[in-house]
């Protein structure tokens, strides 16, 4: 073999290593398109930087970038966790919509929907609730720009927790369903929100997701490598189940109706919580639904228990209730005795 062959040969082997190479640094030169939720999934493209959204009545909540939400759980210790693809919630189908102009749908979760459900919630129930909410006995006039706006700040920062956007997997899964009029520039004209919880089954107490979520990650946590792993695509129902207490069940709570004044006595507050129910059965794969409701507030308890069917669990008195502090713009705590509902879905 001649000098020119063996150079030659050299030349192609070089070529054949630096190919390959070439391409892993390709790879890894744009990385910085993907971003590692705390949950271990890859998303393509999500920024991390938070925005301050700043609406006409002042700056209300930080603005995440979206992922979906999860009905399972992943932990960061798992490998070979898929890439999540974000899905686009379409309206809901009901009877109304082409015919009235209003439409059902889940919110966005971003921060300007967030904001707009809020100011709804503060000017439609918290402000006008036949049920006076604001301390004091003053109307909705007696309330200042300034502490409309505190209410609505404290109103939206609780949405966005719950219900709006995150750079990782919600361990609880949860929904804000908004009705809109389409032949009114999308006017919002009533809510209602719906979420996992945990609830302990001895006192009627739901436990909230701020202590929930905690609760499933350490008992899922203080388990050994291979049970992490059997674990890892389990639906919450079956995680509480088999490794939490067993007065503690995982369930969901429909809250936050709000219907606007102008929408009231035709039908809307039903048709609300019928989609919040059918998401719960069909998407969530829960059979029974639960709810909080002050004992005296008679209205709602006729809508509840008389035309949507829910029944008594628990009665709990000096329970903790809301209301609005309209010197200062704020939303403070009382005792109200209060009633758990269900219904079987």
């Amino acid at each position: 073999m001649t000098l020119y062959d063996r150079t030659s040969q050299h030349k192609q082997r070089c070529l054949m290593f630096s190919l390959p190479i070439c391409t892993i640094f390709l790879l890894f030169w744009n990385a910085d398109s993907f971003i590692i939720s705390p949950g271990g999934s890859r998303h393509r493209g999500l920024s991390s930087s938070p925005l301050v959204v700043t609406t006409e009545k002042g700056a209300f909540v930080q603005n995440y970038k979206k992922t979906s939400s999860a009905k399972f759980l992943f932990f960061a210790d798992d490998s070979g966790v898929e890439e999540e693809k974000e899905e686009i919630a379409e309206p809901s189908s009901n009877e109304n919509e082409g015919k009235s102009g209003i439409k059902i749908f889940p919110n966005p979760g971003d921060a300007s929907s967030i904001n707009k459900a809020a100011a709804f919630m503060v000017d439609s129930f918290w402000l006008q609730s036949p049920q006076q909410l604001i301390m004091g006995g003053v109307g909705a006039d007696a309330v200042s720009s300034a502490a409309r706006s505190g209410l609505c700040e404290a109103q939206a920062q609780d949405l966005m927790d719950k219900y709006g956007e995150r750079m990782g997997k919600r361990l609880l899964d949860s929904c804000l369903l908004m009705a809109v009029d389409e032949t009114n520039g999308d006017n919002i004209l009533g809510i209602v929100t719906v979420q996992m919880d945990l609830l302990d089954m001895d006192s009627g107490d739901t436990l909230g997701s701020e202590k929930s979520e905690p609760m499933l990650k350490n008992a899922v946590a203080s388990l050994g490598p291979k049970q992490r792993r059997q674990y890892k695509d389990s639906p919450v129902t079956e995680l509480a189940t088999e490794l939490l207490p067993p007065e503690i069940g995982a369930v969901c709570v429909l809250s936050n109706l709000a219907i606007s004044p102008d929408a009231r006595r035709k039908g809307l507050a039903m048709k609300l919580c019928t989609e919040a129910a059918r998401i719960v059965k069909e998407e969530w794969g829960f059979d029974q639904i639960f709810l909080r409701v002050e004992a005296e507030n008679e209205a709602a308890r006729g809508l509840y228990e008389k035309k949507l069917g829910f029944e008594q669990q628990y009665a709990k008195q000096g329970a903790v209730a809301v209301r609005v502090n309209a010197d200062e713009g704020i939303f403070v705590d009382i005792e109200a005795d209060m009633l758990v509902l269900s219904k079987d879905l």
